[in-house]
């Protein structure tokens, strides 16, 4: 036959059911901790105790800690037997790397606050007949709680429109200055408009499905700021005689396609495009960029070979029978 004990004590001069006060200058802390003094098992897996409770007060700032030791590294032992478990707050499946339960309460009252308490034991069909116990110390601190954001402000956010493929990075100021955790996050409510590095702050605008506005939120602890960053585009439509220079951005609506003379043609959807320049094997030639993906997407290459007056006439074909003509202004 088995049987199992599991003591349970506490130290640093409270025992279960002893009060320990602390004054302060302006408050105090007076609390009262209370566990189970033992515990039987009744079989493997869960077994649960009344839990851990705490009354009393918590000076400002304040937090009531409690963590635990065991006497045979979380084993219950007979002999040179053991069986090991988890000291846990719910229930589970018992695994020999777990890390023990620890509670905190960061408010007390007159009223007790109970945490849930158990062990979840492993599997002892097996092991031999015999007396398994272990001993757990708890010990009880009172410890800072950390200093909370109370604010967070986003100082440098644009305050006019930028051209698609335009960067920049936001900063944002967090108060109180010795606040305990001043990471600030970065989110886009539209990352085809505007994207942003979540740590960085970094920001680009973009022009997957064309050019508009993103809120942009910075987080810290539990306070936001938000800021619109709106994008713009050098050109909202093409017309005969239009120039394009290199770097300069094109709203392209809807789907449309260009042939470029004298040999090549590319089509896109709604979207930005952009023409940049390009070199191969010292040859200078341009390419349209779709948004600021940093890539180039299928669309063929083209060397621009009439120069006259540095301009470079390109036909196109838009929407159904509309045709124009632009140029391209490579300096």
């Amino acid at each position: 036959m088995l049987s199992f004990l599991l003591t349970l004590a506490m130290v640093v001069g409270l025992l279960s059911g002893m009060r320990l006060t602390a004054i302060a200058a302006e408050n105090s802390t007076d609390y009262t901790l209370t566990i189970p003094s033992t515990l039987t098992v009744a079989n493997s897996g869960w077994n649960a105790t009344d839990g851990i409770s705490a009354t009393g007060s918590l000076a400002d700032g304040k937090k009531l800690t409690v963590t635990a030791s065991s006497e045979n590294s979380w084993a219950l032992k007979s002999g040179d037997n053991s069986v090991g478990y988890n000291l846990a707050t719910a229930t589970g499946t018992y695994s020999g790397s777990a890390t023990p339960a620890s509670w905190e309460f960061t408010e007390l009252s007159n009223t007790a606050a109970t945490k849930p308490m158990g062990i979840i034991v492993e599997d002892y069909t097996n092991k031999p007949a015999g007396t398994y116990q272990d001993t757990v110390t708890f010990t009880a601190k009172v410890e800072n709680t950390g200093i909370p954001v109370s604010s967070v402000t986003i100082n440098n956010a644009p305050t006019e429109a930028l051209f698609v493929n335009s960067t920049g990075t936001l900063t944002a100021t967090v108060s109180p200055n010795d606040a305990t955790d001043k990471t600030v996050t970065w989110s886009s409510s539209d990352p085809d408009y505007v994207s942003i590095n979540e740590t960085t702050g970094e920001y680009t605008i973009m022009g997957k499905k064309g050019y508009g506005s993103a809120t942009i939120t910075a987080t810290a602890g539990d306070k936001t700021a938000t800021c619109t960053i709106t994008g713009k585009v050098h050109h909202t439509s093409l017309q005969a005689g239009d120039i394009i220079r290199v770097g300069e951005t094109i709203y392209t609506g809807g789907s449309w396609s260009v042939n470029i003379k004298p040999v090549t043609s590319f089509g896109t959807y709604a979207g930005v495009i952009t023409l940049v320049e390009d070199e191969t094997n010292g040859k200078l030639y341009y390419k349209f960029s779709r948004g600021s993906n940093n890539s180039m997407p299928n669309w063929t290459s083209f060397r621009v070979t009439d120069n006259t007056d540095g301009l470079y006439i390109v036909s196109g074909t838009g929407t159904g029978s509309d045709r124009f003509v632009f140029g391209v202004h490579t300096k």
